[in-house]
């Protein structure tokens, strides 16, 4: 799975690294959302499409962070179309939220993760930051297994 975040470029491509105690922790939360097991006051709300899936991780209700998973090609440019829409709103408002140094561009292959950096995350301590980016990824694991189990 590629996971690029919007804000800074950044790209990484996971494959099979998430560990089953990981993702044990993260299935049940899909496909309703709710609390984060052991991480109060975090939680995850989740929307649903065809071939993809939108989610936002909020703090005691501010998000942080809201990506867009897809596994469908046919739901990529709808998925991509979503995430950019989204991300030039913010960045209109809130120039310091994009570090990249070019537009990004959408993922050629699926499954990916887009990710956009919400302006709540600036008040978040790094530990939380770092823990948040490996949960997105997490998370977007456990809906890809569920989704193939389907």
């Amino acid at each position: 799975m590629i996971h690029l975040t919007l804000n800074t470029g950044d790209l990484a491509d996971y494959q099979g690294q998430t560990d089953a105690e990981a993702l044990d922790l993260a299935a049940p939360l899909y496909p309703k959302g709710g609390p984060i097991p052991t991480r109060e006051p975090y939680r995850v709300s989740v929307g649903h499409g065809n071939g993809l899936c939108s989610f936002s991780i909020e703090r005691a209700g501010d998000p942080i962070t809201v990506s867009i998973l897809v596994w469908e090609a046919e739901s990529a440019a709808e998925g991509w179309a979503t995430l950019e829409e989204i991300y030039y709103k913010i960045t209109d408002k809130v120039p310091q939220l994009t570090a990249a140094t070019q537009a990004p561009e959408m993922p050629a292959t699926v499954p990916w993760l887009g990710t956009i950096l919400l302006p709540a995350m600036a008040v978040q301590r790094p530990e939380e930051l770092r823990w948040i980016g490996t949960f997105e990824r997490v998370f977007a694991d456990a809906i890809l297994n569920h989704e193939r189990q389907s």
